[in-house]
Protein backbone atom coordinates (compact mmCIF):
# COMPACT_ATOMS: atom_id res chain seq x y z
CA UNK A 1 0.00 0.00 0.00
CA UNK A 2 2.58 2.41 1.09
CA UNK A 3 4.54 2.04 -2.35
CA UNK A 4 0.84 2.27 -4.36
CA UNK A 5 0.70 5.84 -2.69
CA UNK A 6 4.34 6.51 -3.73
CA UNK A 7 3.39 5.73 -7.45
CA UNK A 8 0.06 7.96 -7.31
CA UNK A 9 2.45 10.69 -5.77
CA UNK A 10 0.95 10.94 -2.90
CA UNK A 11 4.12 10.73 -0.39
CA UNK A 12 2.79 11.78 2.93
CA UNK A 13 0.02 8.96 2.48
CA UNK A 14 2.90 6.88 1.73
CA UNK A 15 5.12 7.75 4.76
CA UNK A 16 2.36 7.80 7.34
CA UNK A 17 1.58 4.39 6.43
CA UNK A 18 5.07 2.83 6.14
CA UNK A 19 5.92 4.44 10.06
CA UNK A 20 2.52 3.70 11.81
CA UNK A 21 3.18 -0.01 10.28
CA UNK A 22 6.78 -0.39 11.52
CA UNK A 23 6.62 1.76 14.80
CA UNK A 24 3.77 2.53 15.98
CA UNK A 25 1.64 -0.49 15.59
CA UNK A 26 4.26 -2.49 16.51
CA UNK A 27 4.94 -1.17 19.90
CA UNK A 28 1.29 -0.24 20.65
CA UNK A 29 1.08 -4.25 19.98
CA UNK A 30 3.87 -5.12 22.20
CA UNK A 31 2.51 -2.80 25.13
CA UNK A 32 -1.32 -3.72 24.90
CA UNK A 33 -1.04 -7.28 23.98
CA UNK A 34 0.63 -8.62 26.73
CA UNK A 35 -1.50 -6.63 29.24
CA UNK A 36 -4.88 -7.69 27.20
CA UNK A 37 -3.85 -12.03 26.79
CA UNK A 38 -0.28 -12.60 28.59
CA UNK A 39 2.92 -13.02 26.98
CA UNK A 40 1.67 -14.47 24.22
CA UNK A 41 0.67 -10.96 23.60
CA UNK A 42 4.27 -10.13 22.61
CA UNK A 43 4.41 -12.72 19.60
CA UNK A 44 1.23 -11.04 18.25
CA UNK A 45 2.19 -7.58 18.06
CA UNK A 46 3.67 -7.68 14.58
CA UNK A 47 0.56 -9.43 13.22
CA UNK A 48 -1.54 -7.07 15.31
CA UNK A 49 0.46 -4.41 13.47
CA UNK A 50 -0.28 -5.86 10.08
CA UNK A 51 -3.90 -6.28 10.68
CA UNK A 52 -3.92 -2.63 11.38
CA UNK A 53 -1.90 -1.28 8.58
CA UNK A 54 -4.43 -3.53 6.53
CA UNK A 55 -7.41 -1.60 7.87
CA UNK A 56 -5.66 1.87 7.65
CA UNK A 57 -4.49 1.07 3.98
CA UNK A 58 -7.68 0.02 3.13
CA UNK A 59 -9.70 3.48 4.64
CA UNK A 60 -6.71 5.67 2.73
CA UNK A 61 -7.56 4.27 -0.66
CA UNK A 62 -10.91 4.67 -0.14
CA UNK A 63 -10.40 8.26 0.42
CA UNK A 64 -7.45 8.70 -1.97
CA UNK A 65 -10.35 7.36 -4.95
CA UNK A 66 -12.98 9.79 -3.54
CA UNK A 67 -10.28 12.35 -3.45
CA UNK A 68 -8.72 11.82 -6.69
CA UNK A 69 -11.14 10.26 -8.96
CA UNK A 70 -14.82 11.31 -7.69
CA UNK A 71 -15.15 14.10 -10.01
CA UNK A 72 -14.37 11.56 -13.35
CA UNK A 73 -14.37 13.76 -16.54
CA UNK A 74 -15.84 11.93 -19.49
CA UNK A 75 -17.14 12.50 -22.76
CA UNK A 76 -20.01 11.01 -25.26
CA UNK A 77 -20.26 11.67 -28.48
CA UNK A 78 -23.39 14.41 -28.85
CA UNK A 79 -26.23 12.25 -29.96
CA UNK A 80 -30.11 12.83 -29.76
CA UNK A 81 -29.90 11.16 -26.13
CA UNK A 82 -27.89 14.28 -25.03
CA UNK A 83 -28.22 17.16 -27.62
CA UNK A 84 -31.02 19.12 -25.61
CA UNK A 85 -28.56 19.29 -22.85
CA UNK A 86 -25.58 19.76 -25.17
CA UNK A 87 -27.44 22.84 -26.41
CA UNK A 88 -28.52 24.29 -23.10
CA UNK A 89 -24.68 25.20 -22.18
CA UNK A 90 -23.98 28.70 -21.86
CA UNK A 91 -20.60 30.59 -20.73
CA UNK A 92 -20.21 32.54 -17.60
CA UNK A 93 -20.73 35.88 -17.84
CA UNK A 94 -18.42 38.18 -19.52
CA UNK A 95 -17.55 34.63 -21.60
CA UNK A 96 -19.58 35.18 -24.42
CA UNK A 97 -17.42 36.65 -26.48
CA UNK A 98 -15.07 34.13 -26.12
CA UNK A 99 -17.25 30.82 -26.63
CA UNK A 100 -18.72 29.80 -29.60
CA UNK A 101 -22.00 28.44 -28.38
CA UNK A 102 -22.55 24.76 -29.20
CA UNK A 103 -25.49 25.04 -31.85
CA UNK A 104 -22.52 27.18 -34.05
CA UNK A 105 -20.27 24.11 -33.28
CA UNK A 106 -22.84 21.37 -34.28
CA UNK A 107 -23.27 23.32 -37.49
CA UNK A 108 -19.68 23.23 -38.31
CA UNK A 109 -19.28 19.70 -37.36
CA UNK A 110 -22.42 18.77 -39.41
CA UNK A 111 -20.40 20.74 -42.43
CA UNK A 112 -16.98 19.17 -41.68
CA UNK A 113 -16.90 15.14 -40.45
CA UNK A 114 -13.66 15.33 -39.46
CA UNK A 115 -14.85 17.19 -36.54
CA UNK A 116 -16.16 15.24 -33.59
CA UNK A 117 -18.17 17.30 -31.02
CA UNK A 118 -18.66 15.36 -27.90
CA UNK A 119 -20.65 16.28 -24.43
CA UNK A 120 -18.32 16.68 -20.98
CA UNK A 121 -20.28 14.58 -18.28
CA UNK A 122 -19.55 14.70 -14.76
CA UNK A 123 -21.57 12.35 -13.09
CA UNK A 124 -23.97 11.79 -15.32
CA UNK A 125 -24.60 15.10 -15.73
CA UNK A 126 -23.37 17.35 -18.92
CA UNK A 127 -21.34 19.75 -17.72
CA UNK A 128 -19.57 20.98 -20.93
CA UNK A 129 -19.07 20.70 -24.77
CA UNK A 130 -15.90 19.89 -27.22
CA UNK A 131 -15.12 19.59 -30.33
CA UNK A 132 -12.22 18.22 -31.76
CA UNK A 133 -10.67 16.78 -34.90
CA UNK A 134 -7.90 15.70 -36.95
CA UNK A 135 -6.85 17.45 -40.70
CA UNK A 136 -4.74 15.43 -42.83
CA UNK A 137 -4.57 18.35 -45.57
CA UNK A 138 -2.65 19.82 -42.63
CA UNK A 139 -0.28 17.42 -41.77
CA UNK A 140 -2.02 15.75 -39.46
CA UNK A 141 -2.46 18.33 -37.27
CA UNK A 142 -4.78 17.93 -34.20
CA UNK A 143 -6.90 19.95 -33.28
CA UNK A 144 -9.05 21.06 -29.84
CA UNK A 145 -11.36 23.36 -31.59
CA UNK A 146 -13.97 24.50 -28.71
CA UNK A 147 -13.93 23.40 -25.12
CA UNK A 148 -16.91 24.83 -22.91
CA UNK A 149 -17.67 24.49 -19.41
CA UNK A 150 -21.24 25.53 -18.28
CA UNK A 151 -21.79 29.01 -16.45
CA UNK A 152 -23.53 26.54 -13.68
CA UNK A 153 -20.24 24.47 -12.95
CA UNK A 154 -17.47 27.50 -13.62
CA UNK A 155 -14.98 27.91 -10.31
CA UNK A 156 -15.41 24.16 -9.46
CA UNK A 157 -11.81 23.21 -11.11
CA UNK A 158 -14.04 21.48 -13.89
CA UNK A 159 -12.21 23.05 -16.79
CA UNK A 160 -8.77 22.26 -15.51
CA UNK A 161 -10.00 18.52 -15.24
CA UNK A 162 -11.77 18.67 -18.77
CA UNK A 163 -8.54 20.17 -20.29
CA UNK A 164 -6.28 17.04 -18.77
CA UNK A 165 -8.64 14.60 -19.59
CA UNK A 166 -9.33 15.78 -23.23
CA UNK A 167 -5.59 16.17 -23.97
CA UNK A 168 -5.05 12.19 -22.51
CA UNK A 169 -7.83 11.43 -24.96
CA UNK A 170 -6.44 13.29 -27.67
CA UNK A 171 -2.76 11.96 -27.29
CA UNK A 172 -4.10 7.72 -26.97
CA UNK A 173 -6.54 8.34 -29.72
CA UNK A 174 -4.34 10.44 -32.32
CA UNK A 175 -0.99 9.20 -31.00
CA UNK A 176 0.12 13.06 -31.28
CA UNK A 177 2.51 15.40 -29.39
CA UNK A 178 1.21 18.67 -30.56
CA UNK A 179 -2.32 19.82 -29.97
CA UNK A 180 -3.57 22.84 -31.76
CA UNK A 181 -6.00 25.36 -30.71
CA UNK A 182 -7.88 27.86 -32.96
CA UNK A 183 -7.57 31.31 -31.57
CA UNK A 184 -9.04 34.71 -32.94
CA UNK A 185 -8.01 37.82 -32.07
Amino acid sequence: ASSMFTALSDGKTSAALSFLRTLVFIVTGMVLLPRVIGVDGVWLAVPFAELLSVVLSIVCFRWQFKKKWRDEIEFMPVTDDNINEVLALAPAAGQEGFVESPECCLKEAGEDHRLRPVAIYRKGTVIGFAMYGKFDNEGGRVWLDRILIDKKYQNKGYGHKSISAIISKLKSEYYCDKIYLSVFK
